[in-house]
């Protein structure tokens, strides 16, 4: 793999305020940005309180993408910065923690009650995920992905054809199907299972069509005026909703471990692999 730049060796973190700056705004939930913010919220320690045992097994998951991650790094620190083996390494931790990040940004959406806007990021987590094992498997992916053109290559007149053309291959490339049946000839069930959830996401929000609009919005008669009341839902999920969205979430975020574990064992021992193991057991 070619090299790039090397990598912030050490630790990762989570980064938040202090507690002194946690003071609540005088105006919190009296306009519309922290009134929305209030319910998001509130909905975060309603999930939390009637869903304990999503949330025991979910932390049990998180801390398993941490110990993975600290493994590597322990491994990492420990090595040459330079070897050669561990160069492209590097770059696939990147996804990994891309993935995770991903994840995450599900948890948060997904605890506030936006079920459908987390489809969206759990895609991502897919996708990322993918293209981690692309790069790994296919030696010029890696370099197309580097060179791939920004959209600031598109707004050059003298180059914007051939950034175009270059943004084309670079998709054709990283295509989910193509990677899929790449990681069937490797893993035919692991391959199968992310098509799936791949698919039912789409559906479920993922991309804006008629089973996300009927999942958000409802019209009935109005007893108070002629014609249809229609309602439509920013923000709220119902109880199976909630069980729904928690359920994927852990689903896909095994998934995303098994995948990584075939490009990491090796880096990050024995342990790490049997937790993952374990943890995607336990969801069965």
């Amino acid at each position: 793999m070619p090299k790039i730049a090397e990598l912030p060796q050490g630790s990762w973190q989570f980064q938040g305020v202090s507690d002194d700056q946690l003071q609540p705004p005088k105006f919190w939930g009296e306009d519309q940005v922290t009134r929305f913010l209030a319910v998001a919220h509130k909905n975060s320690y309603l999930t939390i309180n009637e869903h304990r045992s999503a949330i025991k097994q979910l932390n049990t998951c998180l801390t398993v993408y941490e110990a993975a991650a600290d493994s590597y790094i322990t491994h990492r620190t420990a090595c040459d910065a330079d070897e050669e083996d561990y160069t492209g390494f590097d770059v696939l931790f990147a996804f990994f923690m891309g993935a995770q990040k991903s994840l995450y940004a599900s948890l948060c959406l997904i605890f506030s009650h936006q079920q459908a806007e987390a489809t969206k990021t759990l895609r991502g987590a897919i996708e990322t995920t993918l293209y981690a094992y692309h790069v790994a498997r296919s030696p010029r992916a890696l370099e197309i992905w580097l060179e791939r053109p920004t959209a600031q290559h598109l707004r050059n007149d003298a180059s914007a054809a051939s950034a175009r053309k270059a943004r084309s291959a670079a998709g054709a490339e990283f295509s989910v199907p193509k990677i899929l049946r790449e990681l069937a000839v490797e893993n035919s069930r692991l391959a199968s299972k992310f098509g799936e959830k791949y698919e039912e996401l789409i559906d479920a929000g993922g991309h804006y069509n008629l089973p996300a609009l009927r999942e958000q919005m409802s019209i009935r008669p109005s007893k108070k005026l002629t014609g249809r009341r229609l309602d439509f839902r920013l923000i709220g999920a119902t109880e199976s909703e909630r069980n729904f969205a928690l359920k994927e979430l852990m689903t896909i975020s095994g998934l995303v471990l098994r995948a990584f574990d075939l490009l990491f064992s090796q880096k990050w021992g024995p342990d790490i692999s049997e937790r993952i193991s374990t943890f995607n057991r336990a969801l069965r």
